[in-house]
């Protein structure tokens, strides 16, 4: 069951979200420091390096604190199954306009019924501009991940 678990966890990851690259905004920089990424984000579309399998769902949001805190939910439905994964974590503006630094130190994996939780040190990147939200993901399974705020 381990196996399968560890798994499951590649294949969400392999989905996960990351990195930004978005566009310069006419807003000041404090503005953006301390309301830009601030908030609920939903999954607009993604793209990703390893290929989708057909009929499999992809869905995933995140919350983004003013503590300097985040959480994401990302979530894989195929035929009835959900493989979902939850990443906490923390995040710091950049040297670069609009964009901000995750790292996600801890994911909780769940899977029919069984539930998996694991100390990480994932690192993406998050673009934001006005109401969209870029993440990209480098690593060893690049994909970039677009959102839309919520409210």
């Amino acid at each position: 069951m381990k196996k399968i678990l560890a798994l499951i966890l590649t294949m969400v990851f392999a989905f996960a979200l990351c990195s930004c690259s978005g566009s310069s905004s006419s807003e000041g920089e404090s503005s953006i420091t301390s309301t830009g990424i601030l908030g609920k984000w939903d999954l607009d579309s993604y793209e990703s390096d390893t290929s989708r399998t057909p009929g499999v769902d992809f869905k995933a949001s995140m919350e983004v604190f003013d503590d300097d805190t985040f959480t994401m939910s990302q979530a894989q439905i195929a035929q009835g199954d959900e493989m979902s994964v939850v990443m906490t974590g923390t995040y710091k503006k950049s040297d670069k306009e609009n964009v901000y630094d995750f790292v996600f130190t801890h994911a909780t994996l769940s899977f029919r019924s069984q539930t998996s939780e694991q100390d990480e040190n994932g690192k993406f990147t998050a673009t934001v501009d006005g109401d969209k939200l870029t993440l990209d993901k480098p690593d060893s399974s690049p994909s970039i991940i677009y959102m839309n705020r919520v409210g």
